[in-house]
């Protein structure tokens, strides 16, 4: 594996002493290490201007042992030679292990920066919710939701036909800022008692193959 300055210790010069330096050496905003001698120990040994290029790598890990931002990308350089480093992320791009990812060589700094992460290579993200905490619905028994008073709200039950879930009290509103959707393969509407009424501030639109009225 090829490693870059940042896997090991180098010494630099600080006030005209030499001093190590690497990760986990002294607690500062860098990682641990003082950031303006690493930054120029780092340059110094890479070219400090390069060819600009835009490459495809892989990230091969996401977590740096001491530097946030930065990612573990192997890929192959012009020269067709394997390279594997830690290498910094612009801000917001977060690779996941496994991930293809867009490197662009600034021609005025000395390492490719991380700086997108390529879509429809890899296979359909899953959506599904994971399982989280349940509650059995014993047969013959319903769930009661109460208030602060101890009054039911809510009954959940198991009906013929699929769960029942059933409001206790005598109103409900539903309110929500947005648009409010229905989906379902048939819905029924009906009013046991009385009318139903449909009111909006704009046109009233009704689409189906036949539309019947009474």
């Amino acid at each position: 594996m090829i490693k870059s300055l940042y896997d090991r210790t180098v010494r630099v010069e600080k006030d005209g002493d030499e001093m190590d330096k690497g990760p986990g050496s002294e607690p500062n905003g860098l990682g641990g290490v003082d950031e303006q001698p690493l930054v120029s120990a780092i340059a110094a040994e890479y070219d400090k201007t390069r060819a600009p290029s835009t490459l495809i790598g892989m990230c091969m890990d996401n977590h740096h042992p001491s530097l946030s931002g930065r990612c573990l990308i192997r890929w192959t350089d012009p020269s067709k030679k394997l390279q594997e480093k830690w290498l910094p992320c612009i801000r917001d791009v977060k690779p996941q292990r496994h991930d293809r990812v867009l490197l662009q060589q600034p021609g005025n700094w000395f390492e490719p920066l991380v700086c997108g992460i390529l879509d429809g290579l890899a296979g359909a993200e899953d959506h599904t919710p994971k399982p989280g905490p349940a509650i059995r619905l014993e047969k013959n028994k319903a769930i009661h939701v109460v208030d602060s008073g101890d009054n039911p709200v809510l009954q959940i039950e198991q009906g013929e036909h699929g769960p029942v879930l059933r409001l206790l009290n005598d109103d409900l509103n539903i309110e929500v800022k947005g648009r409010l959707r229905f989906s379902a393969k048939d819905i029924q509407m009906a009013a046991r008692r009385g009318e139903i009424r449909m009111k909006a501030k704009d046109d009233v639109h009704v689409q189906g193959e036949m539309i019947h009225l009474n």
